[in-house]
């Protein structure tokens, strides 16, 4: 049932029109909500069938509905990696970054390749210590980017190949999982 409560739209008709309207000019309107809190990822589309007890009667004397189509654009988004030899940011293959193959430190590209505002974060008691972001949170637009520097706290980092996952979420589409790992080294050693 539409405007249940754990449905993603409600409706609510405007407050101030009430009773019969007796003028066909007077307007009448209805707001429909998305309610972010339950919507599920992905885009959603469907239509939205309003029927009246009076209006326009059509040529075989009945009323017409109005039929609402919707589209809801959800935020989409992906992670690339900035390659110091091109100077460009580049797929990240495997959502994997090794840092004994690069530097402390590592800038990603978090963009937004859907059509309304993401919001992503970071939770960061899910990090390690030898783990740190610039950043953790984020809310670029359609079609923006922000950039966010991994960097390795050697000094915190225990010794022997550690792994550790930085799981980026954002509201309305799954979240993406980018792995880490880097090796500590014994205490005195270079």
């Amino acid at each position: 049932i539409v405007g249940a409560s754990d449905n993603f739209l409600t409706f609510e008709d405007d407050t101030q029109t009430t009773g019969f309207v007796t003028d066909y000019m007077t307007p009448s309107t209805m707001f429909i909500n998305l309610n972010r809190a339950v919507t599920p990822p992905g885009e959603r589309e469907g239509e939205i069938l309003v029927t009246y007890g009076s209006g326009s009667v059509n040529n075989t004397g009945t009323l017409d509905p109005i039929i609402i189509r919707y589209t809801i654009e959800l935020p989409e988004f992906d992670i690339d990696i900035y390659n110091e030899d091109t100077e460009q940011f580049e797929d990240l293959p495997g959502l994997f970054i090794n840092f004994e193959a690069t530097p402390d430190a590592q800038d990603i590209r978090i963009t937004n390749v859907g059509q309304s505002t993401l919001q992503w974060d970071v939770d960061p008691t899910s990090l390690p210590p030898w783990v740190v972001l610039s950043s953790l949170v984020g809310a670029p637009g359609p079609d923006e980017s922000d950039v966010v520097t991994i960097s390795i706290n050697r000094a915190s980092l225990p010794e022997g190949n550690q792994f550790a996952d930085i799981v980026f979420t954002a509201d309305f589409t799954d979240p993406i999982t980018l792995t880490v790992s880097a090796e500590g080294l014994p205490p005195g050693a270079k």
